[in-house]
């Protein structure tokens, strides 16, 4: 429940009109506030998954600052281009209420959109070529000044460690329900260390990666729908991009839902697939490496893999990292990330 305190520490301009629950992300809880002067964005922070948000803040800031900056340079309107922090009445960038729970502001883009599904292949092109431009725009930016806000948050071989080791502990007496799901997940071990080889093998480069690169997450223009800008830059650190492309290839070239619960309805979409490779090879221009290239259909098959075996740890451990909306709800969506992968693997001369 949001606190009376949260709100009034920060620089609202204007007088304030409503507050109301919005959105329906996995993490934080939002809040979308309006203004006579403006509409915002306040979000109360997941301290369980992010427990250093000045960490978190900091990366934001300086990512912000510097796309920001280029939009100046560039002539681009950095208010559409860019998210754009509120700070608080002291000048930080988050407030912490009476609780101790932690609070940051965004204003809100007008006249966009974030489509939870794309709504065609010029859709996935726009959100491809977003996070695309996302990776060319801050090839630049110092990599490793950024401070890793979850460690390992894509190394799926240490995904997969502490699956196995919530299986082991079984703390919520979960295990016997999930026999075939862990089998699947067993069977798969061999092609979770593909991308951490190619990184050891110099093959691979760390950029700056947004690592939740969900469709939800790119703003388009409402009349356009070309790209804007990303939401959501908490996970902002160093990484592999192709991950991005493999994440929103997940979340947008398949034909269900994260959690849909009739399988037979989960498959990858090529059309989709090959409309978002475009635009993000577009997006990206000249940086690639043909390594990065050859293995970005293997980034989208480990994507689902990862977020399946996240899903089942998570429902294992009791759901304390995902919002769910029933018991089973994390074993339902990793079952469907199950069968995109599988989908997947039957396309894969395609891909």
């Amino acid at each position: 429940m949001l606190s009376p305190s949260a709100l009034k520490q920060f620089f609202l301009p204007g007088e304030l009109i409503s507050c109301a629950a919005h959105g329906n992300g996995h993490i934080h809880d939002s809040y979308d506030v309006k203004s006579s002067k403006g509409r915002f964005l306040l979000q109360r922070f997941n301290t369980y998954v992010f427990p250093h948000p000045e960490e978190v803040m900091d990366n934001i800031r300086r990512i912000t600052d510097y796309l920001a900056d280029l939009c100046i340079r560039s002539g681009e309107d950095p208010e559409r281009r860019v998210l754009s922090l509120v700070p608080t009445l002291s000048g930080d960038l988050f407030a912490r209420d009476e609780r101790g729970d932690v609070y940051r502001m965004y204003r809100f883009i007008s006249d966009c959109l974030n489509p939870e599904k794309p709504e065609s292949v010029e859709d996935c092109f726009a959100c491809g070529q977003a996070f695309g431009d996302f990776q060319y725009r801050l090839r630049s930016f110092p990599v490793q000044s950024l401070n890793i806000t979850i460690p390992d948050f894509h190394t799926t071989p240490k995904r997969f460690a502490a699956l196995i080791k919530a299986a082991d502990s079984d703390s919520m007496d979960r295990v016997r329900q999930v026999n075939p799901e862990l089998r699947f997940f067993l069977d798969c071990e061999a092609d979770y260390s593909i991308l951490e080889n190619a990184h050891k093998e110099g093959k691979l480069p760390l950029r700056v990666t947004h690592n939740d690169a969900k469709i939800n997450n790119c703003m388009l223009d409402a009349s356009t729908r070309k790209p804007l800008c990303l939401l959501d830059l908490d996970t902002v650190m160093p990484g592999y991009c192709i991950n991005d492309f493999g994440e929103a290839v997940r979340t947008g070239a398949v034909t269900a839902a994260e959690d849909a619960r009739d399988l037979g309805n989960v498959e990858l979409r090529i059309d989709y697939y090959r409309a978002f490779k475009e635009g993000f090879l577009s997006g990206c221009r000249d940086i690639l490496t043909d390594e990065e290239i050859r293995l970005l259909p293997w980034a989208a098959r480990l994507m689902a893999l990862e977020n399946g075996i996240r899903f089942l740890t998570d429902y294992l451990d009791g759901d304390k990292y995902f919002k769910t909306d029933y018991p089973e709800h994390n074993l339902v969506r990793a079952r469907t990330q199950i069968a995109l992968a599988d989908s997947m693997e039957k396309l894969w001369q395609d891909l």
